[in-house]
């Protein structure tokens, strides 16, 4: 597996009893999204989130990866 497969894999991991998926990432994105240090002119990505949002969620994952590969 892959360092974006185990990245989706973790994002999808359920938070509380909620019964959608993508519910770790989610929760992280939003987290970022309220950041102190996001940039005011962070642009919207396709998916509705920031980019830099996005992109923060992503290392967090791959952090988390990282840390259970260990």
């Amino acid at each position: 597996m892959d360092s974006t497969e185990l990245r989706n894999k973790i994002g999808c991991l359920h938070v509380e009893d909620a019964p959608i998926s993508d519910n770790l990432a989610i929760v992280l994105c939003s987290y970022f999204e309220k950041h102190l240090d996001r940039p005011a002119d962070d642009p919207e990505s396709e998916h509705g989130w920031g980019e830099w949002a996005e992109k923060k969620t992503n290392e967090a994952l791959d952090m988390i990866g990282k840390q259970l590969a260990l």
